[in-house]
């Protein structure tokens, strides 16, 4: 996976953390099984389009304010 990947899976891992969601919860929402949803958490697989879209209005967010958080963060990075 790339920055990009890793920072979109950070992003929504604070978002559900904020929620209180858990990676179980995760899982019903994207009607997918435990192991790639966790996969997907950790960051070892990227989200696609359609689940971002799912995961962002689980959790009341817009995919575009994700993708920016994602990208600032990137740039923070490489800032430092």
């Amino acid at each position: 996976m790339n920055d990009l990947d890793q920072a979109v899976s950070a992003e929504v891992r604070a978002a559900m953390a904020r929620k209180r969601y858990t990676v179980s919860d995760l899982a019903k929402v994207l009607e997918i099984n435990y192991k790639p949803t966790r996969e997907r958490y950790s960051g070892a697989l990227p989200y696609t389009l359609s689940e971002l879209e799912v995961v962002c209005a689980w959790c009341g967010l817009q995919v575009s304010d994700l993708l920016e958080a994602a990208e600032a963060s990137l740039k923070h990075e490489i800032a430092a």
